[in-house]
Parts: C-alpha cells; structure tokens; sequence
C-alpha cells in the first residue's frame, strides 16, 4: 500500500490539485482482518471502467484504516483515511472517512463526489455527523459542507 504512495509520487499525482472531502460511509465491508467502507469498491469500479491499470491497497491499525486507489493513464491518486470513531468496529455509524483526490481532471472528482452522493437517496450532507468529523479530523463543519457543495451542484 505504501507502495502505491510512492508510485503516486514518482509519477507526480500527489503533486496534482488535491480535493479533500469527509463523510460517514452508508456501509462498511470486513475483508480478510480489514474493515473498510463499501463506498471504497464503488470508487473502485468506477475508475477501473475508465483505466484498466487501476490499483488499490490498504493497510492501517485496528482503528485506522488507509485506502489508495492509483489510476496512473487517467491521471489520479485517491487516499481514504477511515477511524472509527465510537466504540464498535462493525457499525458504519462510527466510521468517519478523510478522502484525499489528486488529480487535475475536475470532472473526475465531480463524478467520484456523485458517487459518495449517490450512497442516500437525500443526499451525503445529512448523514454526516459533523461533531465525529471535528473531533477525528479537526475540520469544521463549514468547510465539510462547502466542499461537498462545490462539486455537487
């Protein structure tokens, strides 16, 4: 996974625009001794249909978990950092998730922000509990929602 950071970086996306989003995922997936949340697939597949080079990874502690899907021919990084943020690891309530998109293509980012969006038929902004996101990430809730808003309309 480490790996895939140093990939990112020898071919120049982490030095691309970055767009940081945070959210609470509608789901979360145990796989092998690695709980994630399901939006990470989705991200996933979506950019495998436009770059067939796409690779992912993750790695992290049993609080933490790192996500990164490198999608070198369509000139993107993505970095997920989740924490659990409550007291159990299997409810996606106690999850809180910093994404991290490096890439110039904005419409890329707009369509990966769809995606995140897509999860609840009303939307990502209501379910995000702001106060988990400030403690975990030190962001405000202002810039959580101004974020969002910006490639949502």
């Amino acid at each position: 996974m480490a790996n895939l950071k140093k990939q990112a970086d020898s071919l120049g996306l982490t030095k691309l625009p970055k767009y940081t989003f945070y959210c609470q995922p509608k789901g979360i997936k145990k796989k092998f001794s690695t709980t994630k949340p399901r939006f990470i697939y989705s991200i996933e597949d979506y950019l495998k249909g436009l770059d067939q080079s796409v690779q992912e990874g993750d790695s992290g502690s049993a609080r933490t978990v790192k996500s990164h899907i490198l999608a070198p021919q369509a000139g993107l990084f993505l970095e997920t950092i989740s924490k659990i943020a409550g007291f159990s690891a299997m409810s996606a309530d106690n999850y809180v998730s910093e994404i991290n998109i490096y890439t110039e293509n904005t419409d890329l980012v707009k369509n990966i922000v769809k995606i995140l969006n897509n999860q609840w038929e009303d939307g990502i902004i209501p379910h995000i509990d702001f106060n988990k996101i400030q403690k975990k990430f030190g962001v405000k809730r202002d810039d959580v929602i101004n974020a969002w808003n910006s490639f949502l309309q």
